[in-house]
């Protein structure tokens, strides 16, 4: 993974655990790989994984089975409201570029 710099590396790898959930790689349920084998696979900081990890416990995405590991959200109402609203922010980004670029909402559909 390469991390860009203008962001911090935990919120990166967040977002890399989400967009894996969103495109159905790792399944509602699904066990998620330790900080430390995430970190290895990821050449990040096992405390920046942790604290990737506390995020998306926050947020909801990963719960905790004691002795066992994180585990993604088996609630599915939640990932599907989550999904959407990451494309609804994906969407926003995108007209808030095309306008401050000059392009048509328009002149994007016809290349799209």
């Amino acid at each position: 993974m390469n991390f860009d710099s203008n962001i911090p590396i935990y919120i990166q790898i967040a977002d890399y655990i989400k967009n894996l959930i969103f495109r159905g790689v790792i399944e509602s349920g699904e066990r998620i790989p330790s900080v430390r084998e995430l970190a290895k696979e990821l050449g990040a900081n096992p405390n920046t994984v942790q604290k990737a990890y506390s995020l998306l416990l926050k947020e909801g995405f990963l719960k905790t089975k004691r002795g066992i590991g994180y585990f993604v959200t088996d609630d599915e109402e939640f990932l599907q409201r989550k999904r959407k609203e990451a494309l609804l922010n994906f969407v926003r980004e995108v007209k808030e570029r095309l306008k401050k670029s000059g392009f048509t909402l328009e002149e994007f559909k016809r290349e799209l």
